[in-house]
């Protein structure tokens, strides 16, 4: 009887525990990602003399090391894409315009130009000539810049840094104001950081 007794009570507690398991499984399958009890990652990262951060999950954005090879003067440049974005716009199939993405690029500036004087000259990377309104003067973290919006096939929050020896050209593209695209850049700018 006993015996009988202790296989019940092992057989009662492995399908307790596979249950359990079970329901656990079908909660984090059917959990909304936007919800509170989202798990929310970000990664950090340094371009020259530059830091900062991006949303990783949920819905977060890949991080793609550019190979561009104008102008000579360029020393890195990365893009951040939606993930969904860049997993949709990978695809063999995929016909049309890349998605909006978040670009910093760092270029040498060895005639120490300031940020506005750098755009002028190089209308091409900083698309200075697609604005809608004069520059605006701006600060991040001690670092004096500018700020404009270009026009074009998406809207371009567009910052320039003058630091050190080197441009830093921050550029966010969304489709229109207050979009997630839009508030996306704007987090990332919120975490920038220069070094001294």
């Amino acid at each position: 009887m006993k015996t009988i007794l202790t296989v019940i009570l092992v057989i009662s507690v492995f399908a307790s525990a596979i249950y359990l398991s079970f329901i656990n499984n079908t909660k984090q399958l059917n959990s909304d990602p936007d919800s509170d009890s989202a798990i929310e990652s970000s990664e950090s990262e340094k371009i020259s003399n530059l830091s900062f951060s991006y949303r990783t999950s949920p819905d977060g954005y890949v991080l793609i090391n550019d190979q561009i090879n104008w102008p000579e003067n360029i020393i890195s440049s990365i893009s951040l894409i939606k993930k969904l974005d860049y997993e949709r716009s990978s695809q063999p199939e995929f016909v049309g315009e890349g998605p909006p993405s978040i670009v910093i690029s760092v270029f040498k500036n060895p005639d120490l130009l300031n940020a506005k004087a750098w755009a002028e000259a190089n209308e091409l990377p900083s698309n200075i000539e697609l604005i809608d309104s004069a520059p605006i003067p701006t600060e991040v973290g001690g670092v004096e810049g500018i700020y404009y919006l270009v026009l074009g096939l998406y809207l371009f929050d567009t910052y320039v840094f003058a630091h050190r020896d080197e441009i830093y050209l921050l550029s966010g593209g969304y489709y229109e104001k207050n979009d997630e695209y839009q508030r996306n850049f704007s987090e990332v700018m919120a975490t920038v950081v220069f070094e001294k």
